[in-house]
Protein backbone atom coordinates (compact mmCIF):
# COMPACT_ATOMS: atom_id res chain seq x y z
CA UNK A 1 0.00 0.00 0.00
CA UNK A 2 3.02 2.33 0.65
CA UNK A 3 4.46 1.47 -2.39
CA UNK A 4 1.20 2.17 -4.35
CA UNK A 5 1.07 5.79 -2.26
CA UNK A 6 4.36 6.23 -3.26
CA UNK A 7 4.24 6.00 -7.39
CA UNK A 8 1.11 7.66 -7.08
CA UNK A 9 1.87 10.83 -5.77
CA UNK A 10 5.68 10.59 -7.42
CA UNK A 11 3.72 10.62 -11.09
CA UNK A 12 1.26 12.97 -10.09
CA UNK A 13 3.25 16.07 -8.96
CA UNK A 14 5.35 15.95 -12.13
CA UNK A 15 2.22 15.43 -14.15
CA UNK A 16 0.10 17.87 -12.78
CA UNK A 17 3.33 20.70 -12.81
CA UNK A 18 4.52 20.11 -16.18
CA UNK A 19 1.34 19.12 -18.28
CA UNK A 20 -2.32 19.46 -16.46
CA UNK A 21 -2.05 23.17 -14.74
CA UNK A 22 -0.36 24.34 -18.23
CA UNK A 23 -2.79 22.46 -20.59
CA UNK A 24 -5.68 24.09 -18.21
CA UNK A 25 -4.89 27.34 -17.93
CA UNK A 26 -3.95 27.53 -22.04
CA UNK A 27 -7.46 25.95 -22.41
CA UNK A 28 -9.40 28.47 -19.76
CA UNK A 29 -7.42 31.27 -21.37
CA UNK A 30 -8.81 30.78 -24.87
CA UNK A 31 -12.19 29.58 -23.74
CA UNK A 32 -12.94 32.81 -20.99
CA UNK A 33 -10.45 35.58 -22.12
CA UNK A 34 -10.22 39.00 -20.41
CA UNK A 35 -7.63 40.48 -21.99
CA UNK A 36 -5.60 43.01 -21.11
CA UNK A 37 -7.03 46.55 -23.01
CA UNK A 38 -4.24 48.74 -23.21
CA UNK A 39 -5.18 53.20 -23.22
CA UNK A 40 -2.67 54.21 -25.24
CA UNK A 41 -3.74 57.67 -24.23
CA UNK A 42 -3.16 57.79 -21.03
CA UNK A 43 0.59 59.16 -20.28
CA UNK A 44 0.80 59.33 -16.47
CA UNK A 45 4.26 60.78 -14.87
CA UNK A 46 6.53 57.36 -15.16
CA UNK A 47 9.64 56.52 -12.92
CA UNK A 48 12.21 54.30 -14.54
CA UNK A 49 13.96 52.81 -11.77
CA UNK A 50 17.80 50.70 -12.36
CA UNK A 51 19.41 49.42 -9.24
CA UNK A 52 23.03 48.51 -10.28
CA UNK A 53 26.32 46.99 -9.11
CA UNK A 54 29.67 46.82 -10.72
CA UNK A 55 27.99 48.16 -14.46
CA UNK A 56 30.63 49.98 -16.26
CA UNK A 57 30.65 47.82 -19.13
CA UNK A 58 27.21 48.11 -20.30
CA UNK A 59 25.86 51.06 -17.81
CA UNK A 60 26.59 53.80 -20.80
CA UNK A 61 24.40 51.64 -23.15
CA UNK A 62 21.69 51.02 -21.06
CA UNK A 63 20.97 54.45 -19.95
CA UNK A 64 21.27 55.63 -23.62
CA UNK A 65 18.67 53.09 -24.46
CA UNK A 66 16.35 54.46 -21.43
CA UNK A 67 17.31 57.81 -22.36
CA UNK A 68 16.08 57.35 -25.95
CA UNK A 69 12.41 56.10 -24.80
CA UNK A 70 9.65 57.53 -26.97
CA UNK A 71 7.57 58.33 -24.15
CA UNK A 72 7.21 62.50 -23.00
CA UNK A 73 10.56 63.40 -21.53
CA UNK A 74 8.77 66.12 -18.99
CA UNK A 75 6.82 62.99 -18.02
CA UNK A 76 9.80 60.83 -17.22
CA UNK A 77 12.07 60.47 -14.55
CA UNK A 78 14.96 58.11 -14.74
CA UNK A 79 16.52 57.22 -11.45
CA UNK A 80 19.54 54.81 -10.83
CA UNK A 81 20.94 53.31 -7.36
CA UNK A 82 25.01 52.51 -7.18
CA UNK A 83 24.69 49.45 -4.80
CA UNK A 84 28.05 50.15 -3.74
CA UNK A 85 30.30 49.55 -6.99
CA UNK A 86 33.63 49.05 -7.01
CA UNK A 87 34.23 49.65 -10.86
CA UNK A 88 33.56 52.96 -12.76
CA UNK A 89 30.20 52.73 -11.86
CA UNK A 90 29.96 56.25 -10.18
CA UNK A 91 31.84 57.85 -12.91
CA UNK A 92 29.49 57.26 -15.61
CA UNK A 93 26.80 58.03 -13.50
CA UNK A 94 28.11 61.68 -12.80
CA UNK A 95 28.70 61.90 -16.61
CA UNK A 96 24.74 61.46 -17.37
CA UNK A 97 23.96 63.87 -14.46
CA UNK A 98 23.57 66.46 -16.99
CA UNK A 99 21.22 64.99 -19.12
CA UNK A 100 18.56 64.63 -16.15
CA UNK A 101 19.56 60.98 -14.87
CA UNK A 102 19.07 61.13 -11.10
CA UNK A 103 22.03 58.66 -8.72
CA UNK A 104 23.01 58.31 -6.02
CA UNK A 105 25.89 55.85 -4.44
CA UNK A 106 24.89 53.45 -0.91
CA UNK A 107 27.70 52.08 0.81
CA UNK A 108 28.68 49.60 1.69
CA UNK A 109 26.20 47.42 -0.80
CA UNK A 110 22.85 46.53 0.49
CA UNK A 111 21.28 44.24 -1.68
CA UNK A 112 18.56 44.66 -4.79
CA UNK A 113 15.86 44.78 -2.30
CA UNK A 114 17.01 47.51 -0.21
CA UNK A 115 18.09 49.57 -3.17
CA UNK A 116 14.39 49.71 -4.98
CA UNK A 117 12.86 50.22 -1.27
CA UNK A 118 15.00 53.19 -1.78
CA UNK A 119 14.89 53.95 -5.55
CA UNK A 120 10.72 54.33 -5.05
CA UNK A 121 10.96 56.09 -1.81
CA UNK A 122 12.23 58.68 -3.99
CA UNK A 123 10.39 58.26 -7.18
CA UNK A 124 7.94 60.63 -8.00
CA UNK A 125 6.16 59.19 -10.74
CA UNK A 126 2.62 57.48 -10.47
CA UNK A 127 3.89 54.08 -12.49
CA UNK A 128 7.09 52.58 -12.02
CA UNK A 129 9.16 50.83 -14.17
CA UNK A 130 11.73 48.96 -13.52
CA UNK A 131 14.66 47.34 -15.38
CA UNK A 132 17.67 45.88 -15.32
CA UNK A 133 21.16 46.86 -16.46
CA UNK A 134 22.10 43.55 -18.55
CA UNK A 135 19.19 44.04 -20.96
CA UNK A 136 18.86 45.50 -24.48
CA UNK A 137 15.71 47.73 -24.18
CA UNK A 138 14.03 49.30 -27.52
CA UNK A 139 12.73 52.32 -27.53
CA UNK A 140 9.38 51.29 -26.88
CA UNK A 141 8.92 49.40 -23.75
CA UNK A 142 8.11 52.23 -21.12
CA UNK A 143 5.59 53.55 -23.96
CA UNK A 144 4.18 50.23 -23.82
CA UNK A 145 4.17 48.91 -20.50
CA UNK A 146 2.13 52.42 -19.22
CA UNK A 147 -0.43 52.08 -22.05
CA UNK A 148 -1.30 48.57 -21.01
CA UNK A 149 -1.66 50.16 -17.34
CA UNK A 150 -4.46 52.37 -18.82
CA UNK A 151 -6.47 49.28 -18.33
CA UNK A 152 -7.78 50.41 -14.63
CA UNK A 153 -8.20 46.42 -13.81
CA UNK A 154 -4.44 45.66 -13.97
CA UNK A 155 -2.01 46.82 -11.00
CA UNK A 156 1.69 46.10 -12.57
CA UNK A 157 2.30 44.63 -15.84
CA UNK A 158 5.05 42.41 -17.05
CA UNK A 159 7.11 42.49 -20.29
CA UNK A 160 8.99 39.52 -22.36
CA UNK A 161 12.29 38.60 -22.12
CA UNK A 162 13.28 37.52 -25.47
CA UNK A 163 16.32 35.24 -25.32
CA UNK A 164 19.28 35.50 -28.52
CA UNK A 165 22.20 33.96 -29.29
CA UNK A 166 24.75 36.83 -29.38
CA UNK A 167 24.46 37.15 -33.31
CA UNK A 168 20.64 38.00 -32.74
CA UNK A 169 19.00 34.63 -33.48
CA UNK A 170 16.30 33.49 -31.21
CA UNK A 171 18.59 30.92 -28.43
CA UNK A 172 18.07 26.91 -29.82
CA UNK A 173 19.38 26.23 -26.13
CA UNK A 174 17.10 23.68 -23.71
CA UNK A 175 16.78 27.18 -21.82
CA UNK A 176 15.56 29.15 -24.67
CA UNK A 177 12.83 26.26 -25.54
CA UNK A 178 11.94 26.06 -22.00
CA UNK A 179 11.32 29.69 -21.51
CA UNK A 180 9.64 29.90 -24.71
CA UNK A 181 6.81 27.52 -22.27
CA UNK A 182 6.89 29.69 -19.32
CA UNK A 183 6.32 32.81 -21.38
CA UNK A 184 3.10 31.28 -22.84
CA UNK A 185 2.14 29.81 -19.61
CA UNK A 186 2.67 33.06 -18.24
CA UNK A 187 0.45 35.31 -21.22
CA UNK A 188 -2.10 32.38 -20.90
CA UNK A 189 -2.35 33.00 -16.83
CA UNK A 190 -3.01 36.62 -17.36
CA UNK A 191 -5.53 36.31 -20.17
CA UNK A 192 -7.63 34.26 -18.00
CA UNK A 193 -7.02 35.39 -14.62
CA UNK A 194 -3.94 36.76 -13.25
CA UNK A 195 -0.13 36.23 -13.90
CA UNK A 196 2.09 35.29 -10.75
CA UNK A 197 5.25 36.37 -11.62
CA UNK A 198 6.86 39.58 -13.75
CA UNK A 199 9.97 39.61 -15.48
CA UNK A 200 12.86 41.36 -13.01
CA UNK A 201 14.34 42.88 -16.94
CA UNK A 202 10.90 44.84 -17.16
CA UNK A 203 8.19 45.23 -15.67
CA UNK A 204 5.57 48.36 -14.80
CA UNK A 205 3.51 48.59 -11.43
CA UNK A 206 1.35 51.62 -10.11
CA UNK A 207 3.30 53.18 -7.29
CA UNK A 208 0.93 52.78 -4.75
CA UNK A 209 0.79 49.31 -5.07
CA UNK A 210 4.54 48.50 -4.95
CA UNK A 211 4.74 46.52 -1.58
CA UNK A 212 8.16 46.88 0.87
CA UNK A 213 10.58 44.54 -0.02
CA UNK A 214 12.04 43.04 3.05
CA UNK A 215 16.02 43.30 3.33
CA UNK A 216 18.15 41.13 1.56
CA UNK A 217 15.60 39.63 -0.45
CA UNK A 218 16.72 37.28 -3.73
CA UNK A 219 13.61 37.85 -5.61
CA UNK A 220 11.74 41.43 -6.34
CA UNK A 221 9.97 39.51 -9.54
CA UNK A 222 7.99 37.48 -7.37
CA UNK A 223 7.37 39.52 -4.60
CA UNK A 224 6.45 42.87 -6.22
CA UNK A 225 3.43 41.34 -8.05
CA UNK A 226 2.37 38.96 -4.97
CA UNK A 227 2.27 42.20 -3.02
CA UNK A 228 0.30 43.91 -5.44
CA UNK A 229 -2.18 41.75 -6.20
CA UNK A 230 -2.91 41.45 -2.59
CA UNK A 231 -4.95 44.49 -3.07
CA UNK A 232 -6.94 43.04 -6.05
CA UNK A 233 -5.48 43.97 -9.40
CA UNK A 234 -4.29 41.88 -11.84
CA UNK A 235 -1.08 41.35 -12.90
CA UNK A 236 -0.09 41.12 -17.08
CA UNK A 237 1.81 40.45 -19.50
CA UNK A 238 2.85 42.94 -22.45
CA UNK A 239 4.17 40.74 -25.18
CA UNK A 240 5.13 44.03 -27.19
CA UNK A 241 7.05 45.11 -24.67
CA UNK A 242 10.27 43.40 -25.05
CA UNK A 243 14.24 43.36 -23.37
CA UNK A 244 16.68 41.09 -25.33
CA UNK A 245 19.00 38.58 -23.29
CA UNK A 246 22.05 36.51 -24.62
CA UNK A 247 21.93 33.53 -23.06
CA UNK A 248 24.96 33.45 -20.66
CA UNK A 249 27.20 31.01 -19.32
CA UNK A 250 26.23 27.68 -17.53
CA UNK A 251 28.01 28.41 -14.33
CA UNK A 252 25.79 31.93 -14.76
CA UNK A 253 22.80 29.98 -15.67
CA UNK A 254 23.02 27.30 -13.06
CA UNK A 255 23.69 30.17 -10.04
CA UNK A 256 20.41 32.27 -11.42
CA UNK A 257 18.93 28.89 -11.25
CA UNK A 258 19.83 28.45 -7.49
CA UNK A 259 18.40 31.78 -6.83
CA UNK A 260 15.49 31.69 -8.13
CA UNK A 261 14.44 28.12 -6.51
CA UNK A 262 16.07 28.78 -2.87
CA UNK A 263 14.43 32.42 -3.43
CA UNK A 264 10.84 30.97 -3.91
CA UNK A 265 11.13 29.56 -0.89
CA UNK A 266 12.61 32.45 0.92
CA UNK A 267 9.87 34.35 0.27
CA UNK A 268 6.98 31.78 1.50
CA UNK A 269 9.12 31.89 4.72
CA UNK A 270 9.37 35.57 4.72
CA UNK A 271 5.57 36.13 3.66
CA UNK A 272 3.67 33.12 5.04
CA UNK A 273 0.23 34.33 4.01
CA UNK A 274 1.02 33.25 1.04
CA UNK A 275 0.25 29.90 2.00
CA UNK A 276 -3.37 30.95 2.96
CA UNK A 277 -5.78 31.11 0.35
CA UNK A 278 -8.46 33.78 2.18
CA UNK A 279 -5.34 36.05 1.87
CA UNK A 280 -3.46 35.63 -0.97
CA UNK A 281 -5.85 35.83 -3.86
CA UNK A 282 -3.23 34.04 -6.28
CA UNK A 283 -2.84 31.41 -3.94
CA UNK A 284 -3.86 28.41 -6.47
CA UNK A 285 -1.42 29.99 -9.32
CA UNK A 286 1.60 30.34 -6.52
CA UNK A 287 1.09 27.25 -5.76
CA UNK A 288 0.63 25.12 -9.07
CA UNK A 289 3.02 27.08 -11.15
CA UNK A 290 6.03 27.99 -8.38
CA UNK A 291 5.63 26.15 -5.32
CA UNK A 292 5.00 22.75 -7.14
CA UNK A 293 8.04 22.50 -9.24
CA UNK A 294 9.66 22.69 -5.98
CA UNK A 295 8.18 19.57 -4.73
CA UNK A 296 8.96 17.57 -7.94
CA UNK A 297 12.27 16.21 -7.27
CA UNK A 298 11.33 14.84 -4.51
CA UNK A 299 7.96 13.66 -5.88
CA UNK A 300 10.51 11.29 -8.20
CA UNK A 301 12.50 9.95 -5.12
CA UNK A 302 9.29 8.80 -3.56
CA UNK A 303 8.49 7.62 -7.03
CA UNK A 304 11.52 5.71 -7.39
CA UNK A 305 11.38 4.42 -3.91
CA UNK A 306 7.91 3.11 -4.51
CA UNK A 307 8.99 1.44 -7.64
CA UNK A 308 11.33 -0.94 -5.64
CA UNK A 309 8.32 -1.99 -3.09
CA UNK A 310 5.75 -3.26 -5.69
CA UNK A 311 7.24 -6.31 -7.80
CA UNK A 312 5.44 -4.84 -11.15
CA UNK A 313 6.77 -5.46 -14.39
CA UNK A 314 5.28 -2.61 -15.59
CA UNK A 315 7.28 -0.08 -13.20
CA UNK A 316 10.24 -1.73 -13.89
CA UNK A 317 9.75 -0.93 -17.64
CA UNK A 318 9.09 2.70 -16.77
CA UNK A 319 11.99 2.90 -14.95
CA UNK A 320 13.88 1.69 -18.11
CA UNK A 321 12.29 4.60 -19.83
CA UNK A 322 12.92 6.98 -17.09
CA UNK A 323 16.38 5.98 -17.32
CA UNK A 324 17.03 6.25 -21.01
CA UNK A 325 15.45 9.92 -20.71
CA UNK A 326 18.08 11.15 -17.99
CA UNK A 327 21.04 9.69 -21.00
CA UNK A 328 19.40 11.66 -23.89
CA UNK A 329 19.34 14.71 -21.21
CA UNK A 330 22.75 14.26 -20.45
CA UNK A 331 23.99 13.77 -23.92
CA UNK A 332 21.65 17.16 -24.08
CA UNK A 333 24.22 18.72 -22.01
CA UNK A 334 27.03 17.94 -24.09
CA UNK A 335 25.24 19.02 -27.37
CA UNK A 336 26.36 16.42 -29.25
CA UNK A 337 23.19 14.93 -30.69
CA UNK A 338 21.44 16.57 -33.88
CA UNK A 339 18.28 18.01 -35.49
CA UNK A 340 14.78 17.16 -33.65
CA UNK A 341 16.27 14.64 -30.97
CA UNK A 342 19.13 17.17 -30.17
CA UNK A 343 16.69 19.69 -29.15
CA UNK A 344 14.51 17.10 -27.22
CA UNK A 345 17.72 16.36 -25.07
CA UNK A 346 18.90 19.93 -24.45
CA UNK A 347 15.35 20.77 -23.34
CA UNK A 348 15.60 17.41 -21.75
CA UNK A 349 18.82 18.39 -19.53
CA UNK A 350 17.38 21.81 -18.62
CA UNK A 351 14.85 20.29 -16.95
CA UNK A 352 16.61 18.06 -15.51
CA UNK A 353 19.05 20.91 -14.28
CA UNK A 354 16.53 22.67 -12.59
CA UNK A 355 15.12 19.94 -10.64
CA UNK A 356 18.74 19.56 -9.61
CA UNK A 357 18.27 23.28 -8.29
CA UNK A 358 14.95 22.53 -6.91
CA UNK A 359 17.02 20.09 -4.46
CA UNK A 360 19.76 22.20 -3.75
CA UNK A 361 18.19 25.71 -3.87
CA UNK A 362 16.15 25.88 -1.18
CA UNK A 363 18.54 23.76 0.74
CA UNK A 364 21.38 26.01 0.19
CA UNK A 365 19.11 29.52 1.68
CA UNK A 366 18.25 27.49 4.30
CA UNK A 367 21.65 26.33 5.45
CA UNK A 368 22.80 30.36 4.68
CA UNK A 369 25.10 29.77 1.72
CA UNK A 370 22.82 31.40 -0.50
CA UNK A 371 22.01 35.10 0.50
CA UNK A 372 22.22 38.36 -1.84
CA UNK A 373 25.84 38.73 -0.94
CA UNK A 374 27.14 35.93 -3.32
CA UNK A 375 30.25 33.60 -2.20
CA UNK A 376 32.38 36.37 -2.73
CA UNK A 377 30.30 38.71 -0.19
CA UNK A 378 29.81 41.10 -3.12
CA UNK A 379 27.58 39.27 -5.08
CA UNK A 380 27.77 38.83 -9.04
CA UNK A 381 25.44 40.88 -11.09
CA UNK A 382 24.82 38.39 -13.44
CA UNK A 383 23.44 36.14 -11.00
CA UNK A 384 21.49 38.94 -8.62
CA UNK A 385 18.13 38.64 -10.77
CA UNK A 386 16.32 35.70 -11.86
CA UNK A 387 14.61 37.44 -15.10
CA UNK A 388 11.77 34.81 -13.04
CA UNK A 389 12.91 32.28 -16.56
CA UNK A 390 14.20 29.58 -14.11
CA UNK A 391 11.29 27.94 -11.91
Amino acid sequence: MLGLLLVAVGLLVPVYAYLLYPAAVVLLARWRPRPLRPDPGWQPSVAVLLAVRDEAPRLAARLEQLLAQDYPRARLQIRVLDDGSGDETPRILKDYAAQGVQSETVTPAQGKAAALNRLVAGAVGEVLVLVDCRQRLPPDVVRLLVAALGDPTFGAVSGELVLEEPDGRPSPSGLGHYWRFERRLRQAEATFASAVQVSGALYAIRRELFPPLPPGLLLDDLAVPLGAARHGPRIGFVPEARAYDTVADPGTERRRKLRTLGGNLELVVRWPWLLLPWRNRLWLPLLSHKLARLVVPYALICFLIGAFLIPSPYLWILLGLIGLCLVIAGLGRRRVLPGPLGTLARLGWTVLDLNLAALLGPWLWLTGRLTWRGKDGRGAQEARGSDGRSG
